[in-house]
């Protein structure tokens, strides 16, 4: 299931901030935070979540709703990845591997191939040959969906051997160094561009275009972070400090603000 970019936007606030949260804040003050431009809007659009098994809304007249996300809408809303149960989630010490030959005269087969190692978080250790330390039994599945000969791609699980270290493989497989730097440029804009309510200065911009500003900067980094587990991650890792000050940020300064 495909989703749209405010459906998304919604489920993300959601996940940020808890329903506890919500509860207290009335529809018709938060429908501003994640784009809509009128609460009849944003009605229409829980109202869509809520059909498709996404969301369930509390309250018994509009006005009321309280969305709370669904099992379905959180898988989906995380991507299959929800950034604290992947930090807290032991290593086992396997490397699954995926290596592939597809023919040079393929490019759309290897297009689809590297895209989807990308959606899947995926480390590039060298060439045709990707790395990564969970492993899902939906991946066979998914890779099937790819026009290629079954025997060009190979799923393995592997120790490392050698001399090499968990930490250098690390390093050669995802680039923490671009990740760094686009969480870095995150907490420089919670930094000098803070919601009104936080009394750091006014808001120079509506809150609509703040929280679209915010998000963009956020996916950025998101996007290519594998959220590897707490013992694999490099010194200096600045995706756990993000996330908490994105947290904190919803929950002390946004939601208050439109309220």
């Amino acid at each position: 299931m495909k989703l749209g970019p405010k459906t998304r936007d919604i489920l993300e606030l959601i996940l940020l901030v808890g329903t506890d949260a919500l509860t207290s804040l009335p529809l018709r003050n938060y429908h501003s935070l994640a784009g809509w431009e009128s609460e009849h809007a944003l009605r229409r659009q829980l109202r869509a979540m809520q059909n498709r098994g996404l969301i369930t809304l509390n309250g018994e007249k509009p006005a009321d709703w309280v969305p709370q996300i669904t099992k379905v809408g959180r898988h989906l809303a995380r991507n299959e990845i929800d950034p604290q149960v992947a930090w807290s989630s032991p290593w086992d010490g396997k490397w699954h591997i995926v290596s592939f030959d597809l023919p040079q005269d393929q490019p759309s087969r290897r297009y689809q191939l590297n895209s989807w190692l990308k959606r899947q978080r995926f480390g590039r250790l060298q060439g045709s040959l990707w790395i990564s330390h969970r492993f899902s039994q939906n991946w066979s599945e998914a890779v099937s969906q790819i026009d290629a000969n079954p025997h060009d791609i190979i799923f393995l699980a592997s120790t490392s051997i050698g001399k090499l270290s968990a930490e250098q493989i690390v390093a050669n497989a995802w680039d923490f160094k671009k990740i760094n730097a686009l969480y870095g440029e995150y907490l420089q804009f919670l930094t000098f561009n803070p919601p009104a309510h936080s009394g750091a200065r006014q808001m120079t911009e509506s809150p609509i275009n703040w929280f679209r500003s915010e998000h963009s900067l956020w996916r950025k980094a998101y996007s290519l972070d594998p959220f590897l587990s707490k013992e694999l991650l490099p010194s200096g890792y600045l995706g756990y400090k993000a996330f908490l000050a994105r947290q904190e940020m919803f929950k002390t300064n946004v939601l208050q603000d439109v309220q």
